[in-house]
């Protein structure tokens, strides 16, 4: 499971196995392109997305 946290100027992705135990963290910018680029090397293992927000 991908789990990503946006805010105003940056994103947390976290990815969870199947046991729900956390495996990467990182912060990054509000950029698609990178985001996306970052998680194609995890696509295979991907079977679910998660997208949390608060508006401030």
């Amino acid at each position: 499971m991908v789990l990503i946290c946006v805010h105003s100027s940056n994103n947390v992705i976290a990815l969870h196995d199947e046991t729900d135990r956390e495996v990467y963290r990182k912060r990054f910018s509000n950029n698609l392109n990178e985001i996306l680029e970052e998680l194609a090397s995890y696509q295979k293992f991907i079977e679910e997305l998660v997208v949390g927000s608060t508006y401030d």
